[in-house]
């Protein structure tokens, strides 16, 4: 079986994408996870993996430098697939009851979310991990005085037992990542494809890059993406990276890369692949859903719907057994079982007579929406009642005169 590596451990955004790679493309493979990128591409590099996926650019920070400079260092390894997925970041905590004093994360979710975390975080710790499930895999065994909140990807809270604070806390909610699938073949064309290539323009040469890029113009080839990158050698020196359209077997970008050879100080290949056409849907698979997968969907929906059946049914239980419970009574105050147990300690004035049958208070309070005895008995475990509405009011206004009476 083939070995397909990732940066793991289970739960990051990129084991999120391989899954769905590997489900969309109908894979059968190993999937095995990599404490870092570079020990990633160690294992690409020494046969460990045949495949790895590794992210190359985000919507919000740009690219992933790390990767970018491992680009440059492949032997008989291409790029062979792109993918883009949505990043939806949350905040998770292994207690809610405690306050946060420092998050962990990756340091691109962190940067992604840095407005979030600017307004309601502003005076706590940050910390990067390697990824975001190390991060939450160190929470997880944490057990000293600081309360970690962590960033990640919502299955982290399953793995690891988190409860989610907030989500969706990324500032762009349009926030996406590409990745690239890097193999050691590469991918026959398919008339809808896309290339990259890394070099070097020409030192001292004023416009060497301009005529390289012009290159592509006459054969009308379209540029998807530029960037730089210091060569690490010398100040002021780059190596350029281009994403174009075409297949390095089309004639237009055959013969480009030809020419520019004698252009650049440096040029390297490294692959072709299928161009994403939409990056919003591109991730839905195509076809019709299987039977299992329906009945999979079945089975999930009748869960919920016992669930919340069960939750329904707890929550009548929990207002009786609140009702059945006595009202904590001060020890100078008489107990008694009714209305008819009340003790008689002073009559002032005597009782009114009615042309009607007068209704209790409560009765009346309730009919006139201003009582919610289910809700009291929800929040307090007992029969107090709880003013609502224009009754909250009357009490807060009668509270204020008898405290402005005293004071």
């Amino acid at each position: 079986m083939v070995s397909f590596g990732f940066l793991g451990p289970k739960g990051t955004f990129t084991e999120i994408a391989l899954q769905t790679y590997v489900s969309k493309e109908n894979l059968d493979v190993n999937c095995v996870g990599y404490t870092s990128i570079n020990q990633l591409f160690s294992a690409l590099g020494s046969g460990e993996c045949e495949s790895v996926i590794v992210p190359i650019e985000n919507s919000v920070e740009g690219s992933v430098t790390t990767v970018v400079d491992h680009l440059i260092r492949l032997k008989n390894m291409y790029i062979t697939a792109e993918l883009v997925l949505k990043i939806e970041h949350n905040l998770m905590v292994k207690d809610v009851s405690l306050g946060i004093t420092d998050i962990i994360s990756h340091s691109q979710p962190i940067a992604q979310c840095r407005e979030y975390l600017n307004k309601y975080y502003p005076d706590v710790s940050f910390h990067n991990a390697a990824s975001s499930a190390q991060a939450a895999d160190f929470v997880s065994h944490y057990s000293g005085d600081k309360v970690y909140g962590v960033i990640g990807h919502e299955s982290l809270a399953r793995l690891y037992d988190f409860s989610i604070l907030e989500k969706e806390i990324n500032d762009s909610k349009d926030n996406r990542t590409r990745f690239f699938i890097i193999s050691g073949t590469i991918h026959e064309p398919t008339g809808h494809d896309k290339s990259t290539i890394v070099f070097s323009a020409l030192k001292d040469q004023a416009g060497s890059l301009a005529t390289v890029l012009n290159e592509f113009k006459s054969k009308s080839i379209n540029l998807t993406h530029i960037s730089s990158r210091p060569t690490k050698e010398m100040l002021g020196e780059y190596l350029f990276y281009i994403d174009c359209e075409g297949h390095v077997k089309d004639n237009a970008l055959s013969e480009v890369l030809k020419v520019i050879e004698t252009k650049t100080s440096y040029i390297k290949y490294l692959g072709s692949y299928p161009r994403i056409k939409n990056c919003r849907n591109q991730l839905t698979p195509k076809g019709k859903p299987t039977l299992a997968q329906l009945e999979e969907l079945k089975l999930l929906s009748n869960k919920i719907k016992q669930e919340q059946k069960d939750l329904s049914e707890l929550e009548i239980k929990t207002k009786l057994v609140a009702m059945e419970i006595p009202n904590v009574l001060s020890s100078d105050v008489p107990e008694g079982q009714s209305e008819d147990d009340n003790i008689e300690i002073k009559k002032v004035g005597s009782i009114p007579s009615f042309s009607f049958k007068p209704k209790e208070h409560d009765e009346v309070a309730l009919k006139l929406g201003l009582l919610n005895f289910d809700k009291a008995a929800a929040i307090t475990g007992s029969r107090f009642v709880l003013n609502v509405g224009v009754g909250a009011k009357l009490e807060r206004v009668l509270i204020q005169l008898m405290l402005g009476a005293i004071q």
